[in-house]
């Protein structure tokens, strides 16, 4: 993002990995509506080969052989053991793990399973097979269970804050908050780290699914 200079004032911030993404918002209410909608009319993103001029054009494609019917959810939930760890570490050797990830890859590494490396689940020990089989549904039914038992609300309000975006190696916590963002028509991918932001949901009981009025954010 650049202020008054131009360029100059650029800063660079290194991503971890290819995707990023990038929130922008606004403080506005009815008085400040024309300006806050100018505001976000003069927003642009540009490659710093093309700064800073207009970034040129970039026409997309459709791969047909993408599934964009049904729900990504839907298809992780789908995929057997060999297909969900194979796919999980193809997007390891893309997106970098955290040095925090380090011990749980040495442990995968022991059942043949190495980030960016092919992975055959008929090739895995036959000691260790039918507990890689039975991970994928266990874990799906232990995440599940987990996001409706997120927090205790306060005055009928649920806000998720320890940890938030900053994960350590809370894995569950990190897959029951996906798997939430997941099921919303406004699907986002993580979360931003809790000094952020907040987003407080309502619910009415701990056992409740979080809910929010159609259309509308907490």
């Amino acid at each position: 993002m650049a202020g008054r200079g131009g360029a100059r004032r650029v800063a660079r911030i290194d991503a971890p990995t290819p995707w990023v993404w990038l929130i922008a918002r606004a403080k506005a209410s009815p008085a400040t509506y024309a300006e806050v909608n100018a505001f976000q009319d003069a927003l642009a993103i540009a490659p710093l080969s093309a700064w800073p001029g207009p970034a040129p054009r970039t026409p997309g494609t459709i791969d047909p052989a993408v599934d964009d019917a049904t729900p990504p959810l839907r298809q992780v939930f789908a995929l057997d053991a060999g297909a969900f760890f194979a796919e999980a570490l193809d997007l390891l050797a893309v997106h970098p793990p955290h040095p925090n990830d380090h011990p749980i890859l040495a442990r995968l590494a022991r059942l043949g399973m190495v980030p960016g490396a092919p992975f055959d689940l008929a090739a895995a020990p036959a000691e260790v097979r039918p507990a890689i089989e039975a991970a994928v549904p266990a874990a799906i039914g232990r995440i599940t269970a987990r996001q409706r038992t997120l927090a205790a609300p306060v005055d009928g309000w649920i806000s998720l804050r320890e940890s938030m975006g900053a994960w350590g190696t809370n894995y569950l916590r990190r897959a029951y908050v996906d798997l939430i963002r997941g099921r919303r028509r406004w699907t986002a991918p993580g979360s931003r780290p809790a000094c952020a932001g907040a987003s407080p949901r309502a619910g009415s009981r701990v056992r409740d699914r979080p809910r929010e009025p159609p259309g509308r954010r907490a």
